[in-house]
């Protein structure tokens, strides 16, 4: 098999293992085993193996055997951790290097909020969790305009998911024909709220015929 093959059949099965990390943690927030830092603190180690994973990608020659044992062992390391936060409660430092780091951890303090509160179930946590690991994957070489536009994405995910706060940047409103006028409506180009009329008279349904006894041929 071809050193490439190698190196895109671990990235593909890494992320179906983190996949899967990623549906434990949100179960782990959701019965209240993790507390806020022990979840941004898992969440960064999680970010912190696929950037791991990004340098010995982007090293060339692909993923040594050498390289996936230090990602065989960091994966093992952050298993125990999850274990330990869950078994326990700590309240680990969560320190931010840069802007972009400070942005991702209120990330997913939002996130780990909205599981709490039950507005994000986990499917959308974990869709959520598998977007802030997109972030981290190639932000060693991407470009600041980059980065900020993925997290400006992510937080309109993130809004829309927990349905409590109206994403910050909405669609903008239809301008175009409406309703045969062609600017559209004053103020805004939506169509007026239809109110219909509420009766509290139903139609009356016609009474079933009297019922007759059968003809029989020995009356």
């Amino acid at each position: 098999m071809a050193v490439g093959s190698i190196t895109n059949f671990i990235n593909q099965a890494m992320d179906a293992q983190m996949g899967v990390q990623n549906l434990s943690l949100s179960r782990a927030a959701a019965n209240g085993s993790l507390n806020r830092e022990e979840f941004l603190d898992l969440n960064n180690e999680q970010n912190s193996l696929v950037q791991l994973r990004d340098t010995f990608t982007l090293s060339g020659g692909g993923i040594s055997a050498e390289e996936q044992q230090i990602l065989d062992a960091r994966n093992l390391a952050y298993s125990s951790k999850l274990d330990q936060y869950r078994d326990g409660d700590f309240k680990p430092a969560v320190p931010s290097s840069n802007p972009y780091d400070k942005a991702q951890n209120e990330q997913a303090g939002k996130i780990y909020d909205g599981i709490r509160e039950g507005t994000v179930d986990h499917l959308e946590a974990g869709l959520l969790l598998q977007q802030q690991r997109n972030i981290a994957r190639g932000s060693l070489d991407r470009k600041p305009g980059e980065q900020q536009q993925l997290l400006n994405e992510s937080e309109f995910e993130i809004q829309l998911a927990r349905k409590d706060s109206k994403p910050s940047t909405p669609p903008a409103p239809w301008s175009g024909p409406v309703g045969g006028f062609p600017g559209g409506f004053p103020g805004g180009g939506t169509l007026p709220p239809w109110n219909p009329p509420i009766s509290n008279k139903f139609p009356t349904l016609p009474s079933p015929p009297e019922s007759k006894p059968p003809i029989s041929p020995f009356w």
